[in-house]
């Protein structure tokens, strides 16, 4: 399905992608509990920054509802023939192009980080909110079973880069969701032994998945089920004020609570839920002024580069040029803080130029070679 661009979308997904970045940022560079404080105890700037920037798990949230809405939303509108072609390879190309590269930068940060003052960060005894909670994983069974799809499901994530966690599952609500939507006969020109086929292979796959992987799965429905609704009359429903704007009050007291509770499986499906039922309000209401809208989707168009590539590469700064120190909030911690965060989106737009611009060109390179004939 094609649509036109969205630059209020853009926005979420570059704030999503900023906030997950700065979420792992914050704990390198400040020491909320120097001297014994708290940051409830701080003055007013000190909690506002604290409370913005630990919101990263919460932001994986908004990813699975957009992803759900993209990429469920094109398989709705898909046509069944040839559809398991084209879709692999929109999808895998999207996803590689990016992880590989991300994977072996991965390995070249964290091995010139044992050797310039990082060891014990990738060792796991360092300040355990700084660090990893174990020794990091850089064998060539940890590297492929990233590569294909399956860290935190039966391999660990790759090095120090806990963020592609989220990927896996990713990946196989990508695989899922066709099975089961083509399964049940959506497709009208699927023949019934593949519908079968198909149905029971999703089923399968929802049985073996991890707990978390399915509360994922139906946070990624609700975005597919945004995308089913648009164009039909409860979609018209959704985009009114009546709904909008409490979903938009419930999304933001969930996100509240989920900053000083645990972020339970029920909490999870209610931001997602909430998010995406306020989305197509958002959407509706929400306009960006033409240069607003170039930068957020210039950030957006690199977005995921700057998800996958950010935590090695900072991780190693950290430790080799600022030699793991972490500041009492002040002055010289929030310049350090603000010169990092422009250093790690530098980096990661000059990964995205190398890899994730060139998305289209590998994908009709895989679309000849892969072609029938």
């Amino acid at each position: 399905m094609i649509r036109s661009r969205n630059h209020t979308l853009d926005l979420i997904r570059a704030l999503a992608a900023l906030e997950v970045m700065v979420s792992h940022l914050q704990p390198l560079i400040f020491d909320f509990h120097a001297n014994h404080s708290e940051p409830h105890y701080m003055g007013l700037p000190v909690r506002v920054f604290y409370y913005a920037t630990c919101f990263g798990h919460q932001a994986v949230t908004v990813f699975f509802v957009l992803s759900g809405y993209f990429v469920g939303g094109s398989v709705i509108a898909a046509k069944p023939e040839g559809f398991w072609r084209r879709f692999l390879i929109q999808r895998v190309s999207r996803l590689w192009i990016v992880l590989l590269p991300s994977l072996a930068l991965t390995f070249v940060w964290n091995m010139l980080d044992f050797h310039y003052g990082g060891a014990a960060y990738l060792n796991g005894s360092a300040n355990p909110i700084t660090g990893p909670a174990q020794p990091v994983h850089l064998d060539v069974l940890t590297f492929l079973g990233n590569a294909f799809f399956l860290q935190t499901i039966y391999v660990p994530h790759y090095g120090d880069n806990g963020a592609l966690w989220s990927l896996a599952p990713e990946f196989w609500y990508y695989i899922i969701f066709p099975l089961l939507f083509f399964g049940v006969g959506f497709g009208r020109s699927v023949k019934l032994w593949r519908r079968v086929a198909m149905l029971l292979a999703g089923v399968g796959l929802i049985v073996i998945s991890p707990r978390d992987v399915l509360v994922g799965f139906v946070i990624w429905l609700f975005g597919a089920e945004v995308a089913a609704l648009e164009n039909r009359p409860l979609g018209a429903i959704f985009a009114g004020w009546k709904v909008g704007i409490p979903s938009v009050f419930a999304c933001g007291l969930l996100l509240h609570l989920s900053h000083y509770e645990p972020e339970t499986a029920g909490v999870r499906l209610g931001i997602g839920f909430s998010l995406a039922v306020a989305c197509p309000w958002i959407i509706r209401v929400v306009k960006l002024t033409p240069p607003v809208g170039k930068i957020a989707a210039w950030f957006s168009d690199f977005s995921y580069t700057l998800y996958l590539v950010h935590t090695s590469f900072m991780a190693f700064v950290w430790c080799a040029f600022f030699h793991s120190e972490r500041l009492a909030p002040g002055g010289r911690a929030f310049v350090r803080f603000a010169f990092f965060g422009a250093l790690v989106v530098a980096y990661s737009y000059g990964c995205s130029l190398l890899f994730e611009r060139n998305t289209d060109k590998l994908r009709r390179f895989l679309t000849r070679r892969l072609s029938p004939g």
